[in-house]
């Protein structure tokens, strides 16, 4: 049976929004934006998060908003990325808009490939700094891979790119 709760917490000048009890960040992004409904704030953002991964196995979003100065300081991560047994990689070629993105494998192994670069089997332990823009895609995963990925900013375009 599917969990349908979402749970509200406020304590301490912060709300948070999660949807397992005690809330977990084993992956976060931070930022600061200006002021809003800090509830309608953190709904927006866990339904965007929701939306794009709710497929991953063990995924859990949560966000948490504070007041800061003028503004609400937003943290909105996750569990780890869990791979789906018996789930084949997407293979899509792709890049991502962003500044910096950092992939550190926790377990199970990922290959990788990379624009002008071939592919890269990553294992349990490795990590791999990902050059902004890149062209890249997911090639394969073993049924028990987990993975962190580190992303900056939090908010990104990720544009399907054709095969180079």
């Amino acid at each position: 049976m599917a969990c349908r709760t979402w749970h509200i917490t406020r304590a301490d000048g912060k709300l948070q929004l999660s949807r397992r009890l005690p809330a977990s960040f084993d992956v976060a992004a931070e930022t600061v934006l200006p002021a809003a409904d800090p509830l309608r704030l953190a709904h927006q953002i866990r339904q965007d998060m929701w939306r794009k991964l709710q497929s991953l196995c063990g995924f859990s979003p949560v966000v948490e908003i504070t007041a800061e100065g003028q503004g609400l300081r937003v943290r909105a991560g996750a569990h780890v990325i869990r791979a789906v047994p018996g789930m084949e990689s997407p293979g899509a070629w792709h890049s991502h808009d962003l500044d910096f993105q950092m992939v550190y494998v926790t377990k199970g192994w990922v290959v990788f490939e990379y624009e002008g670069q071939g592919e890269h089997l990553l294992r349990a332990g490795s990590c791999v700094l990902q050059p902004p823009g890149i062209k890249h895609r997911e090639c394969r995963h073993s049924d028990d891979m987990e993975l962190i990925e580190i992303i900056s900013p939090a908010a990104f375009e990720t544009r399907d790119e054709t095969a180079p």
